[in-house]
């Protein structure tokens, strides 16, 4: 809800719930949702027509899932796509005027993965396969990663990026063997990869992020 409202302080954001943002982010503590909604309702009252859209929900923690679609019918004169898996809980308990259901192609999965392992970034990675000890082939991997991807490019990419940091065949099995299933668990590896790097390459990763 921040990042939406920062993105309408790129317009017109009043300058009582700027000055608020700002006094916020320098005490380093964030509103809350509740106070976030209201601010947000405040600024799309100023504005004839606005579109929102929220990509991923299933991304995020059931918690903020569930509070989120509780707060989402205060926001008035507004148009909303919310972009998730097919998951019952958000189809339950979010009401949706019209659903399109988007999936990728098993065969585009798979291309994908066959580009990203040809790459110069999974050179590490085709140097352990190679080796006569690997047992382990590019096609196992791609098979691998679309299985547990379901049809989401970002979750093979990001299964593909782990695999890459891999510089052993022990830790490459480990890795591969140990998949998660679920985005949180897979972004969760992905930051524990980044404080592992050096304290420069960690302040620029947690910039990108911010």
């Amino acid at each position: 809800m921040e990042a939406l409202l920062r993105q309408l302080a790129l317009h017109c954001l009043t300058s009582d719930n700027l000055a608020l943002l700002e006094e916020q982010r320098d005490k380093l503590k964030p509103l809350s949702l509740g106070k976030l909604m209201v601010l947000l309702q405040t600024e799309v009252k100023t504005h004839s027509c606005v579109f929102i859209i929220i990509d991923a929900l299933d991304g995020y923690s059931d918690g903020v899932q569930k509070e989120f679609i509780a707060k989402i019918p205060s926001l008035t004169s507004v148009k909303i796509l919310v972009t998730s898996r097919p998951i019952l809980s958000i189809e339950h308990n979010l009401a949706a005027d019209s659903k399109l259901e988007i999936t990728a192609k098993d065969s585009d999965i798979n291309a994908y993965l066959e580009t990203q392992l040809s790459s110069p970034h999974a050179d590490m990675l085709r140097r352990l396969l190679s080796k006569p000890s690997s047992q382990i082939s590019k096609k196992d991997i791609i098979n691998r990663v679309a299985m547990k991807a379901q049809g989401m490019f970002l979750l093979a990419r990001l299964h593909t990026d782990s695999l890459c940091a891999k510089s052993t065949l022990r830790s490459l099995r480990q890795t591969l063997d140990k998949l998660p299933d679920s985005f949180k668990d897979t972004y969760d590896n992905a930051l524990a990869r980044i404080d592992r790097q050096s304290e420069e390459q960690r302040k620029l990763a947690y910039q990108v992020f911010s």
